[in-house]
Parts: structure tokens; sequence; C-alpha cells
């Protein structure tokens, strides 16, 4: 998978690439250390706690995926991109998709405002 960002892409013209980013890497880290933390008893926790850390990962991956598919829309018309990028795109191009097309697939507004 090739997360190569194009300057004049959508994503970069419209400020939304920090959401893009924190779905691939923020949050997916937050979450290993959340499973680490529990698995490996980090903070001298009982076993149901850790139990309580690992589920609290799980929450914290589903949440970060629905805000990502939501807040990350296309100015103009309001299309999901990265649900369009995880519907209509093999998993192996969907996220260098999306962080390189220069318009919205949809109304093909090219994010510059006019």
């Amino acid at each position: 998978m090739s997360l190569r960002e194009e300057p004049d892409s959508y994503i970069a013209k419209t400020g939304q690439r920090w959401k893009v980013y924190s779905v691939i890497y923020v949050f997916p880290s937050l979450v290993l250390g959340a499973v680490i933390a529990g698995q490996y008893n980090l903070f001298g926790a009982t076993l149901e706690e850790n139990g309580r850390y690992q589920f609290l990962a799980i929450v914290l991956a589903f949440c970060a995926l629905v805000w990502g598919l939501v807040s990350v829309q296309c100015r103009n018309c309001g299309t999901r991109l990265l649900w369009y990028a995880m519907l209509n795109k093999n998993a192996n191009e969907s996220l260098g998709w999306l962080v390189s097309t220069p318009n919205c697939p949809v109304c093909k507004s090219d994010g510059s405002g006019s």
C-alpha cells in the first residue's frame, strides 16, 4: 500500500489530511498501547482490569473508524470520502487513492472553493 500524497490532492486542498492520518496512524497506535498495557499488565492490574483495557482498545478502534468514515467528506456535496474509498476501491489501493485523488469522485469539486 502506497500512501504517497500529492500536494494538490483533494484531501490536502481541503485541510483534511490530519483526519486521514489520524485514522491511519495515531488511533491504531493508541489502540495498540491499550492492548499492550492490558496484555503485559503494565499498571499492575488484575486479570479483570486487563480485560477492560483490551475491551477499551476495541471500542477505541471502532470509534476511530466511525469518526473517520463520518468526518472525511467533500465540502461541496458531502460525500463521505473514506467511506467511498473503502466501498469502491480494493483494499490495496483505497487509502492511496484517498490521499492522492485531485477531485471529489461524485461532484468533481477540486476543493478550491469554486
